[in-house]
C-alpha cells in the first residue's frame, strides 16, 4: 500500500548529545498536516532508546510555549530484512498530534529533550486553495527504495 501523508513543513536532522543514561535526544523530526492542516498539526521524531517521557511544549511564541502535548499511543519501531541491504531497525518512532490550533496562525514547538525550537504556520481556512504537492525523504534502507523515488518522480502518490 503507498500512502503520502500532506506535508505542511520540512524535515529537519536533529543530531544527539552525549551524556549520562540512556540519549533520548529527539532526530529527524519531521511535521505533517493531517485530515485538516487548519487545527491540527502531526510531529514525528525518533530517539535511540525507548523513553519513559516524551512531550512537546507549543505556543504562539518562542518565549510562551505554554500549551503541553504528549503521544497518544506507544513508540514503535520498523524493521525489515532484505537480501541487498541485510536486517535493519528503526530508531523508537513517536508521533505527537497538536490539535486545537487556529487556522493560518504560526505556532513555535520543541521537542523535550531537544535544544532547538521550531515552528510552522498551519494551513488557511479557504476553499480557494486547492494544494497538491509530494514531498518524499528516503534513507535508502530497504529494497524499496527505488520503487519509492521512481513513484516520486512519476507522480504515483498524489
Amino acid at each position: 500500500m503507498k500512502l503520502l501523508l500532506p506535508v505542511a513543513g520540512l524535515s529537519w536532522l536533529v543530531t544527539a548529545s552525549a551524556g549520562s543514561g540512556p540519549d533520548c535526544t529527539p532526530k529527524q523530526i519531521h511535521i505533517a498536516g493531517g485530515i485538516d492542516a487548519t487545527s491540527s498539526m502531526t510531529v514525528t521524531f525518533l530517539t535511540n532508546y525507548e523513553c519513559s517521557s516524551s512531550s512537546i511544549s507549543y505556543g504562539l511564541s518562542q518565549s510562551e510555549m505554554n500549551l503541553e502535548a504528549s503521544p497518544s499511543s506507544p513508540p514503535y519501531t520498523y524493521s525489515q530484512s532484505t537480501t541487498k541491504y541485510g536486517d535493519y531497525t528503526s530508531d523508537y518512532i513517536r508521533n505527537i498530534v497538536l490539535t486545537g490550533l487556529a487556522p493560518a496562525t504560526k505556532y513555535f514547538y520543541k521537542v523535550d529533550g531537544g535544544e532547538t525550537t521550531y515552528s510552522f504556520t498551519t494551513a488557511p481556512l479557504s476553499d480557494s486553495y486547492p494544494v497538491k504537492f509530494a514531498v518524499v525523504g528516503d534513507l535508502g534502507q530497504t529494497e524499496d527504495s527505488g520503487e519509492i523515488g521512481q513513484g516520486a518522480k512519476e507522480g504515483s502518490y498524489i
